[in-house]
């Protein structure tokens, strides 16, 4: 054990002295320690190898990306995690391992459970004699570079002009209690013909990824003034707006956005992001940080149009996805029994795993009916209501409140 360079990070101070005492007393003699009170770009600067990470605790997510440099900086180590970390940093850490091609060690229960811990680090001792014995081996192996998406050479096929970009608003309804749980926002593009087009919900990333960015954050930036219009008159509701993939690879999107939200006031949970094109998704790291950060705040995601392309299980096994949106395709063939049999299975699988089901495409009251009969927990679609402008929807909610009185 004395040989393995360890590294910890703790911020909860009592599990800190617990953890370097328990580390101490089983031989681990080269152990460092981040601490967050010195704000250092590069953390320990000195280091030159590296064998253990060991994840305890992170008071911010500043710390996480002084943990996310050392994947940068060292070709080889293991990470032993603590299983009361935060459920976001976990799936960060996961994914990010798995890109970097570095090796999770195991978690443990208690900062003091010496038998448990000497066995993680045996285990990582392990690893570390098999990782010298390739390397003795294959003294000419490179390390692979992960292939990102570039959109630099490639023209916006659709650019289309966010200038004349109109937002609008359809209302989601939740089934069990026929109430207004949430607003869609959609981005509308105005032709010559001053007619509203809706800008597409499944662009990929080659159809302008500059394009579809900036919409979102027009969409964005006025979604949210009227988000804090409805708190201010009392309701609670969630604002689902639409993400490109090539959105979560831009490396300020995350950052900027919990910004933006910090700063409205609107809590964290009740803002959706529903990924479309989920298929052209490029989990690479830059994604999985911002995917991390925005699941750290309790921002909330949605995958689009389930069901519909061969990658949707794939992703939704990848991805911490808190609601599950079904295309309307399904949704209007409700009447025939092998659509209605598709509907009880993904009702069936979304309580599994314990996300929302939400139903798109709802047009007539026997489709209402189907659904709430199958248990979907959430429907938005023409039946309700058509899209409609922020005034339109202040109305109703006073409207609403109105009746409730």
């Amino acid at each position: 054990m004395k040989t393995l360079t360890t590294v910890l990070f703790a911020s909860d101070i009592t599990k800190r002295i617990s953890l370097i005492s328990t580390l101490r007393t089983l031989g681990i003699v080269k152990l460092h320690v981040y601490n967050s009170d010195y704000n250092i770009p590069t953390p320990f600067p000195l280091l030159n190898d590296l064998d253990i990470v060991v994840c305890d605790s992170f008071s911010n997510l500043e710390e996480f990306k002084k943990f996310t440099s050392l994947l940068n900086r060292f070709d080889f180590f293991t990470v032993i995690e603590s299983e009361k970390l935060n459920k976001a940093l976990k799936w960060g850490i996961k994914k990010l391992l798995i890109n970097s091609k570095k090796y999770h060690g195991g978690y443990y229960r208690d900062a003091i459970a010496e038998p448990q811990m000497f066995s993680l680090l045996n285990k990582t001792a392990t690893l570390k004699k098999i990782q010298q014995h390739n390397n003795t081996d294959n003294k000419t192996g490179t390390t692979e570079t992960p292939q990102y998406i570039s959109t630099q050479n490639i023209p916006d096929s659709e650019n289309q002009d966010t200038d004349n970009l109109v937002v609008l608003y359809r209302p989601r309804f939740n089934l069990s209690t026929n109430k207004i749980c949430g607003m869609r926002a959609l981005p509308f593009h105005i032709n010559s013909d001053k007619e509203l087009i809706l800008l597409s919900d499944d662009s990929k990333p080659h159809d302008g990824a500059n394009s579809n960015l900036n919409a979102f954050i027009k969409t964005f930036n006025q979604g949210i003034q009227l988000h804090r219009h409805v708190r201010n008159m009392g309701e609670t509701l969630s604002f689902t707006y639409t993400i490109n993939p090539a959105s979560l690879q831009e490396k300020d999107f995350s950052a900027n956005l919990i910004k933006q939200i910090h700063h409205s006031g609107v809590p964290f949970n009740e803002i959706i992001l529903e990924i479309t094109g989920a298929g052209e998704l490029h989990i690479d790291t830059q994604t999985i940080n911002n995917i991390t950060t925005l699941t750290y705040y309790n921002v909330q995601l949605s995958l689009c149009d389930f069901g519909i392309c061969s990658t949707s299980i794939q992703i939704l096994s990848e991805l911490p996805f808190s609601s599950l949106k079904v295309t309307p395709y399904l949704t209007k063939r409700l009447h025939h029994s092998t659509h209605y049999n598709i509907m009880k299975f993904l009702v069936s699988m979304a309580s599994t795993l314990n996300v929302k089901l939400i139903a798109d495409g709802v047009k007539t009251e026997q489709q209402r009916t189907n659904l709430q009969c199958l248990g979907v927990d959430i429907a938005e679609g023409d039946f309700y209501h058509k899209p409609m402008h922020a005034d339109r929807v202040l109305s109703l909610i006073l409207e609403i409140q109105s009746i409730n009185q």
